[in-house]
């Protein structure tokens, strides 16, 4: 999946329902502009106008617009990517979710 992420300009994400999307964290940790559609784990991962853009399910042309939109401006599609990668290591990569585990385990376990 790296190579097929690393030709793209953008990723697209058209479902009309997702949980939290493998491959929106996927695009995220390649550092790509996201237009995807507003459902389940999407707006937790992605922040509309900051990493891409969020629209409604089942709206074809705003999900077009947007990604007119973003394919226009190359360099705020590249800051978007660059903050998407930004946010894939804060929050989702292994060290982040090691950490956050952690954090649980030392808050709910009795001290000893």
């Amino acid at each position: 999946m790296p190579d097929v992420m690393a030709g793209l300009d953008a990723y697209v994400l058209s479902s009309r329902w997702e949980g939290l999307p493998l491959a929106v964290l996927e695009a995220m940790a390649a550092g790509k502009p996201i237009v995807a559609t507003r459902v389940g784990g999407v707006p937790e991962a992605i922040e509309d106008g900051a990493g891409g853009y969020l629209v409604a399910p089942e709206d074809p042309r705003a999900l077009a617009d947007r990604l007119l939109a973003l394919l226009s401006d190359p360099a705020a599609a590249a800051a978007m990517g660059a903050r998407n990668a930004q946010a894939f290591d804060a929050r989702f990569s292994l060290g982040a979710m090691l950490a956050a585990h952690e954090r649980l385990f030392t808050e709910i376990a009795p001290a000893r």
